[in-house]
């Protein structure tokens, strides 16, 4: 896969559209108890969406990193 950039501006929207999202499906799962399998579902999604978040915030943490690297190969 080759390696890809796009402006900051649109990483940082993306990360914060997921993590309202993340945010709305607790707020669901909250409201509904503990009880049933749509719960635990609703629950794994949570968890899933979360995880997502962390790893893409850390790709766009890294990015400046990734672009000094990529500048300096080309030196």
């Amino acid at each position: 896969m080759n390696d890809k950039i796009m402006p900051g501006d649109n990483l940082d929207n993306i990360a914060g559209r997921l993590t309202a999202c993340g945010a709305i499906l607790h707020v669901i799962h909250a409201g509904m108890g503990s009880s049933g399998d749509l719960s635990e579902a609703l629950y794994g999604a949570c968890d899933l969406l979360e995880s997502i978040c962390r790893d893409f915030q850390a790709d766009i943490d890294a990015a400046g990193d990734y672009q000094r690297a990529e500048l300096k190969r080309e030196v």
